[in-house]
């Protein structure tokens, strides 16, 4: 198993791989933007022998993270969220299950509309076991926005985001 380690004072991040003779040849493969922001260059992979990365500032201005939040959400506008695993047709474009429309509020932070509360909402239903071995079940979200000549395209912004929510569950109805 390879950790990450990140030093505070040094803000310095390193992978450290497993002391196994078998496995010398670990590398870690990610994009080359994730390897740039925590401070190995534009590679595509780490291994033992660039295991630790340079410098990385992360002293953020607050005032212009609210700012470039707003103006990014006000340029994408709303975004589409669909469900990757059931195909439907009914956003002209997009072969996904529309589960919701997502709006940026004042401060650029994207919500659901309070409209969309008056419909019934979406449901999906998961898979019964664990696919990964790590008592995680997937659930695969495609996000979408529009463009100026209102054609749906995948959701591409350059710089980080999250998201934050809650999936409410509930028990299906028993087939007689």
């Amino acid at each position: 198993m390879v950790d990450v380690s990140y030093d505070d004072r040094a803000k310095k991040f390193k992978f450290i791989f497993p002391p196994n003779q078998n496995i010398l040849q670990t590398s870690v493969m990610l994009t080359r933007d994730l390897a740039e922001r925590l401070g190995f260059g534009l590679v595509d992979s780490i291994s033992q022998a660039n295991a630790q990365g340079n410098r990385v500032e992360d002293d953020i201005d607050v005032k212009r993270t609210e700012s470039k939040a707003r103006a990014l959400g006000y340029d994408t506008g709303m975004i589409l969220v669909t469900n990757e695993s059931k195909t439907s047709n009914n956003v002209i474009g997009i072969s996904d299950q529309l589960m919701c429309t997502v709006y940026p509020n004042a401060v650029g932070v994207y919500e659901i509309s309070p409209l969309e509360s008056c419909f019934s909402p979406p449901t999906m239903s998961l898979p019964n076991f664990y696919s990964g071995g790590q008592n995680e079940v997937a659930v695969p979200f495609k996000l979408y926005r529009f463009l100026d000549n209102s054609e749906p395209a995948k959701l591409d912004w350059k710089n980080g985001a999250f998201v934050s929510g809650q999936l409410r569950g509930t028990k299906p109805e028993q087939q007689v």
